[in-house]
């Protein structure tokens, strides 16, 4: 069963300023840059681009995009491609020494959080 899919781009994406007031219909199809996601006012977007979206009664809302629990595989799977990128000497070191420090900062904001928030009677 197909459904028709929305997006808007996502307010932490480089085409931030292509946002739109409301979801704008999209359609996937394969783009060997990754680029996979047809629609909006750049007509093509990666899907870190975007924020997903479903028509549900009548209305448009977020997709859970990811299932509980697998965003730590999708680290480790990012985390690997990076290293294995790193070894074959595709990646700029100062570069990279940059991006690891910001996200070291912002694991260590989600810790805090993490601390700050858990409710351990939710187990």
């Amino acid at each position: 069963m197909s459904k028709v899919l929305f997006a808007n781009v996502n307010p932490n994406s480089r085409y931030k300023s292509q946002r739109q007031p409301h979801p704008f219909p999209v359609v996937f199809e394969f783009d060997i840059q990754g680029y996979h996601w047809r629609g909006g006012i750049g007509g093509r977007y990666q899907f870190s681009d975007l924020d997903i979206f479903i028509e549900r009664d009548g209305e448009q809302v977020a997709a859970n995009t990811f299932a509980a629990g697998e965003e730590a595989q999708i680290v480790d799977s990012f985390l690997t491609t990076m290293q294995s990128r790193a070894d074959q000497g595709e990646i700029h070191p100062e570069h990279m020494e940059k991006r690891a420090a910001q996200w070291i900062e912002q694991l260590k904001k989600i810790a805090l959080s993490a601390y700050e928030n858990y409710d351990e009677g939710e187990e």
